[in-house]
């Protein structure tokens, strides 16, 4: 089980201090024809409650299934604070990921061409939310190896059921 200490220790591990919600994301996927797997585990520090999304897709590319859980924790999040009154104006976001190349677009450092659907809709919660992006190393951390491993089985699980 996931804690809110594993997320504050991560977010310290980071330099992060400022942040209302945090989402440590993982996608598994090959090429566009095959199954892929995503697993994501958010942290909403104000209230601190934890949240998991965890589930595979029939077809999609390993860049797809890194950036897809981003997008159903921001929409769970979103969805579940409607009317919500904020102590603050705008919420600071942190998404963590072991794919350089989905931190890189996210900080805007490369163009978000691929995956242009998944990017607009981001851009969306990029217009209520501030986000950071930071990169950490494959499994160097206890929220980013589950989530390595539940998305990986995730693929396993879907491409055997097909």
């Amino acid at each position: 089980m996931i804690s809110k200490e594993q997320f504050e220790s991560l977010a310290f591990s980071l330099g992060v201090s400022d942040f209302d919600l945090m989402i440590v994301a993982d996608g598994s996927g090959t090429v566009a024809n095959k199954p892929c797997g995503y697993y994501e585990a958010s942290y909403y520090r104000p209230d601190c409650k934890i949240f998991e999304h965890s589930g595979a897709c029939s077809c999609g590319t390993n860049n797809f299934a890194e950036l897809s859980p981003f997008l159903l924790a921001l929409w769970q999040f979103n969805h579940n604070t409607q009317g919500k009154i904020f102590t603050k104006a705008v919420l600071d976001v942190l998404c963590v990921s072991d794919s350089e190349l989905t931190v890189k677009c996210g900080n805007k450092e490369y163009t978000r061409s691929s995956n242009a659907a998944l990017w607009a809709s981001l851009a969306y919660y990029e217009s209520i939310y501030d986000f950071t992006w930071k990169w950490v190393s494959r499994n160097s951390n206890p929220i980013n190896k589950l989530a390595d491993v539940k998305s990986r089985a995730n693929r396993m699980l879907f491409d055997k059921a097909s």
